[in-house]
């Protein structure tokens, strides 16, 4: 997944984006704030702290991938070419070009008044003098460690929910929804009051008990 999709997704879960005639892409039911409209998100403290933790996440792929001073784009790519509405060119640029390494960074210009490219920035701590302190990420910059993160041979969540009064707890079905949709088969006559829940549909997910009680 490029990260430029939860990029966006974290700036619609924040600020909403509901503009009459440009659609609602709201993630999140009354999400309204600054982070979901362009000419508005910096206006957001939280447009800061977003950006740093997505530059931490690229830097600890090219860490891992060797391409702190380099990488490769590839032209046909659909993020390699402008976006009138998303990334428009800068004024006078061929509006058709392919980005690369050596695209100009424009309005961003050196002091002698070259514009910068992203081969004068790819290497935060050579080149931009920053670095990040102890990370969640950091133990997937070799490139030996597992690509995905792995779940906690067990994991426990507990949540109480009340049942009206007159409910019969053993007629009581449960539905568990997560990011990629309902978990297993959902419920069923036969596993009321007690469900044991099968494998989800991703490697990652684990079988669980909802118990009602």
């Amino acid at each position: 997944m490029p990260l430029e999709s939860p990029h966006n997704s974290m700036h619609l879960a924040v600020g909403g984006f509901d503009i009459p005639g440009q659609g609602d892409f709201s993630p999140i039911p009354g999400a309204n704030g600054d982070m979901g409209e362009n000419d508005t998100a910096a206006l957001d403290p939280i447009f800061f702290f977003h950006h740093c933790f997505i530059d931490y996440v690229f830097w600890i792929w090219q860490c891992r991938r060797g391409a702190t001073d380099s990488l490769d784009i590839d032209p046909n790519d659909p993020g390699a070419k402008y976006d009138p509405q998303i990334n428009p060119p800068p004024a006078g640029a061929d509006p058709n070009a392919t980005m690369s390494l050596t695209t100009p960074l424009e309005p961003f210009f050196k002091e002698y008044g070259a514009p910068f490219t992203s081969t004068d920035v790819i290497n935060i701590e050579a080149q931009l003098g920053y670095s990040y302190g102890p990370g969640t990420l950091d133990g997937y910059v070799r490139a030996d460690a597992p690509q995905l993160m792995a779940l906690a041979p067990e994991l426990r969540i507990s949540a109480d929910l009340p049942l009206p009064p007159t409910a019969d707890p053993g007629s009581v079905a449960v539905e568990i929804h997560t990011c990629d949709g309902l978990l297993g088969n959902g419920p069923s006559p036969e596993n009321a009051g007690l469900m044991p829940m099968a494998l989800a549909t991703t490697a990652s997910a684990q079988p669980f008990t909802v118990e009602i009680r």
